[in-house]
């Protein structure tokens, strides 16, 4: 879970609440799933493999309704699906990887670890 909604169950949470990954914004479901220019940079390097683009309406559920949509060649299915569970479980991998171990992760470094699962899981 994120800082604020750890914050919500009236837990102490002694760090700032800012992003982890961006260290720019107050950390949210939202932001780091999405909005989080650390992440945005992740959606937008992936998504150009399908030679996609997009604007995003600013909730992670929207995104998620809207996904499927977005990429024009149908045959493409499966492995859009894919990469979405990839992106989102990577980001969560590298803010935790940053907040447990204060482990600084390149936005590069998790575009591989994405391929290398959307490979994989497909």
């Amino acid at each position: 879970m994120v800082k604020k909604v750890l914050q919500s169950f009236g837990l102490n949470i002694t760090t700032h609440p800012r992003c982890p990954l961006c260290d720019q914004e107050e950390e949210s479901i939202d932001h780091t799933f999405l909005l989080c220019r650390w992440t945005w940079t992740l959606w937008n390097q992936c998504m150009t493999w399908w030679e996609v683009t997009s604007c995003v309406d600013g909730t992670v559920l929207n995104w998620f309704y809207n996904w499927i949509g977005l990429c024009p060649k149908a045959k493409y299915g499966r492995p859009w699906n894919t990469l979405f569970v990839a992106v989102t479980w990577t980001t969560w991998e590298a803010r935790n990887k940053k907040v447990f171990s204060d482990t600084e992760t390149s936005v590069f470094q998790v575009t591989d670890h994405v391929k290398f699962r959307v490979a994989w899981w497909f």
